[in-house]
């Protein structure tokens, strides 16, 4: 904190969340394999702890957690803590640490290796076929548990039901016990129908908690299923691209653009971009030879990117003109930086009257720059008073008052200020390496 000595006996908060995540199993093939699947532990518990602390004379603060509900099986805890100043500022860090529900784990074997790019994933089985309900039990430091009783059941998927959580009604349909062993072990279950079947195996681990991990399979009958589907045919997408020899120009350029694979029955629509839309304007490409130049514009300093839409009109035979059937638009873009002498930063200098001064005194400074450009246009002084413990509670230090070192809003007040201060302070914020925002209020 301030002066870089223990903040003692300042007030603090901690939050405690947990963020669930799928277990790695190394011992065995996870595309074949399905642990800690639980509809009740996808999405992550927030607040499971929200208390206040106070450090102690050394600015330390020891919070101890014993335990806690939480239907999630593994993930990972974090915990923030922030501490307050009597300025009323707050200085907060993270940790984290990976978070074990339970100690064990049991894993149902998949009829096929999991797929998720394929539709389906195949889980299928044969109707009227036994099939083995095969499982695998695991301790959290991945050895493999025997002698543990696995609790399996076996639904069949009923009829669509609506305003739930799970759009089937699933109705119990076969289930057994199975005692682990150090290779898998299964029981036998057969499948009447051609229907889906959800399989759920579970446990309770060392600690008596629960565990649980399902499947879903599709039951099939190959003498009634058509299995003889034509081919899909290949369909090769054609991406419009657009390419000059020179992104890096200066202003009062003309810059020369070609396109590839345009829609060659309409105009293309060709914009300068940067933070909303700069400029604008209709070109009609020559199917031969699709180029075209333009030159660039002072506005469009300090950098700018160059989109070109095209559009195919719709008719009742399909899309005119063009590979691209089914496609309404395609677009491409190019970025473009400029050399403007404008741009170069303004050398400054500042300097005291003296070096030291006492509450209440008058300070003189002295401000004097280099322009670079034109000497009759006016140059702009912002001058900002902090108290160096307010630059002592963020790591961003002096950065929050160095324009290049921000990221620039776009104005949303109804009524624009043009204050350098006020810029900085209200719709500026720090550029930072893990893409959070550190905001000036």
């Amino acid at each position: 904190m301030h002066a870089g000595g223990p903040y003692a006996a300042a007030n603090g908060q901690v939050a405690i969340d947990i963020y669930p995540k799928i277990r790695p199993i190394d011992i065995v093939d996870t595309d074949f394999w399905e642990f800690d699947r639980n509809r009740r532990t996808w999405y992550p518990q927030r607040g499971i702890i929200e208390d206040t602390i106070k450090l102690d004379e050394n600015g330390k603060n020891s919070y101890l957690v014993e335990s806690f509900d939480s239907q999630i099986y593994y993930g990972q805890l974090i915990s923030e803590t922030a501490v307050s100043s009597d300025r009323g500022k707050h200085v907060a860090a993270r940790a984290s640490a990976t978070y074990f529900g339970v100690d064990q784990f049991v894993g149902i074997e998949r009829p096929d290796e999991f797929n998720k790019y394929r539709i389906g994933n195949r889980q299928e089985v044969q109707v009227n076929e036994p099939w083995p309900i095969n499982v695998l039990v695991v301790s959290k430091d991945q050895e493999i548990i025997s002698d543990k009783t696995v609790s399996v059941s076996v639904y069949e998927r009923g009829e669509r039901q609506y305003g739930q959580i799970d759009p089937y009604e699933w109705t119990e349909f076969f289930n057994c016990e199975i005692i682990s062993q150090p290779q898998k072990a299964s029981c036998e279950f057969t499948p009447t129908a051609e229907t889906h079947y959800r399989i759920v195996a579970e446990i309770t681990d060392s600690k008596g908690h629960s565990h649980l991990s399902y499947i879903e399979i599709e039951a099939i009958d190959d003498e009634t299923r058509w299995l003889d589907k034509p081919e899909p045919k290949e369909v090769v997408e054609i991406e419009m691209e657009m390419t000059s020899d020179n992104k890096k120009v200066a202003v009062g350029d003309l810059v020369e653009c070609s396109v590839q694979n345009h829609f060659d029955s309409t105009p293309v629509l060709v914009t300068v971009e940067r933070a909303g839309v700069i400029d604008q304007w209709l070109v009609r490409l020559d199917n031969v030879d699709p180029v075209f130049e333009f030159e660039v514009l002072e506005t469009y300093a300090p950098r700018f990117r160059l989109v070109v839409l095209s559009t195919a009109p719709k008719t009742p035979a399909g899309h005119v003109g063009s590979v691209y059937h089914g496609s309404f638009y395609q677009l491409a873009k190019v970025g473009f930086t400029i050399e403007n002498p404008r741009l170069i930063p303004l050398s400054i200098k500042v300097a005291a009257d003296r070096q030291t001064y006492s509450p209440r005194d008058s300070v003189k400074l002295t401000i004097t720059s280099e322009r670079n450009y034109g000497k009759s246009i006016p140059i702009e002084y912002a001058i900002a008073v902090i108290d160096e413990a307010l630059l002592d509670l963020s790591d961003a230090g002096e950065d929050y008052y160095d324009p290049t070192q921000k990221i620039w809003d776009i104005d949303t007040d109804g009524v624009m200020i043009y204050g350098l201060v006020t810029r900085l302070m209200n719709i500026s914020r720090k550029k930072t390496t893990s893409g959070s925002r550190s905001r000036m209020n």
